[in-house]
């Protein structure tokens, strides 16, 4: 998988960037694995922009997150004062005390995902700079920067499930705080009507 994806960026790139002038000798040095110093270093920095736009992702995973349990959290104290309005109403309402327990349920269960989700906070971020300073020692540029390229890239497969954990539990929350709305908002409804 890595021999692949490295040579497949590797490849696009020199294509890219240098066009048709490429000698027949590094065409045939690409196909049998081997890398030209533009090519590692495309190769790494790829690599490294990938690893960046996911930490960019899980940001945006983390802001909707807070905004979602914001407004669930918001609607839970606006329901309790109209509820406090219309006490006299809802003590005799069955369906609003029921309306009433669903809502404050798809609160927790919003809240449970909300906490599921931002447990998730340990990424990988290779190469860690010591690491980095270790494996230097002794090497040329070129194969220096090939395996920072494969450690960005390890780093991007172990992140990736996690990062749809972490947007699986968001996506949960979205029909709990619609639920919980619908619920606490019939149980304030109920009682002016019936």
């Amino acid at each position: 998988m890595w021999f692949w994806l490295r040579n497949r960026f590797a490849s696009y790139l020199y294509s890219r960037h240098l066009g048709q002038g490429a000698s027949e000798s590094s065409t045939k040095n690409n196909r049998l694995g081997v890398l030209s110093p533009f090519d590692a270093s495309a190769y790494s920095e790829i690599a490294i922009h990938r690893l960046d736009e996911q930490m960019a992702q899980i940001d945006a995973i983390d802001t909707k997150a807070a905004h979602i349990f914001l407004v669930s959290s918001t609607v839970l104290p606006i329901s309790a004062s109209l509820l406090t309005a219309s006490d006299s109403l809802i003590q005799d309402c069955t369906a609003s005390h029921v309306a009433l327990a669903v809502g404050l349920v798809a609160y927790g269960a919003g809240c449970y995902r909300f906490i599921r989700a931002y447990r998730l906070s340990e990424w990988s971020r290779r190469p860690k700079l010591s690491k980095l300073q270790e494996y230097k020692e002794g090497k040329s540029n070129q194969e220096v920067m090939r395996w920072i390229g494969d450690q960005s890239i390890k780093s991007y497969y172990q992140n990736k499930n996690r990062i749809e954990l972490k947007a699986k539990h968001v996506g949960h929350m979205i029909p709990m705080l619609a639920l919980e709305a619908l619920a606490i908002g019939i149980a304030v409804l109920i009682p002016l009507f019936f």
